[in-house]
């Protein structure tokens, strides 16, 4: 379930407006849909991850994002959490909302990092912030774990500028 959700929050996040008409139930399938050309041309999908590479490597975060989101799912890519980290890091410290939204759901799970439902908070609150629509449900989900006082500290770490001091 985490995998199919951060393939529609990152490699999808162009396709939002063609899904947003639809019935809420039909999101999966359109997300089926939508990821088949990429995923079925190896070809394709060899050159998509070169050029996407070479974006990312020049800072671009939306090209970070992606890069992330194909380690995480090991699309084009094998399979490797901590590439996917890097990648969907540096996006998110720019500020990109789809790799905020999925390091969120990375934290909520513990899936390549160490699970922290504050920290989950933190990433999803920046990503709805940014303008990201999938992070609306997983911050309603996020927070039945959490108590009032960490929702409150979350938000409080969620406002300070983005950086190392403290980890998000």
């Amino acid at each position: 379930m985490l995998r199919c959700l951060i393939a529609f929050t990152v490699l999808m996040a162009p396709s939002l407006a063609d899904t947003r008409s639809r019935a809420p139930g039909r999101h999966v399938d359109s997300l089926i849909e939508a990821i088949r050309p990429v995923t079925e041309g190896g070809r394709e999908l060899a050159r998509a991850v070169a050029w996407c590479r070479r974006a990312a490597e020049q800072g671009d975060a939306a090209a970070q994002a992606r890069l992330g989101a194909m380690y995480y799912l090991g699309e084009g890519v094998p399979r490797d959490p901590r590439e996917a980290l890097k990648w969907l890091d540096s996006a998110a410290k720019q500020g990109e909302p789809y790799a905020q939204g999925c390091l969120g759901l990375m934290c909520a799970q513990g899936d390549g990092v160490p699970q922290d439902g504050i920290q989950a908070y933190i990433w999803l609150l920046r990503a709805k912030q940014g303008g990201n629509p999938q992070a609306v449900e997983s911050l309603r989900v996020v927070a039945r774990s959490l108590t009032q006082a960490q929702i409150e500290e979350a938000k409080r770490r969620a406002s300070e500028p983005l950086g190392e001091r403290n980890g998000n």
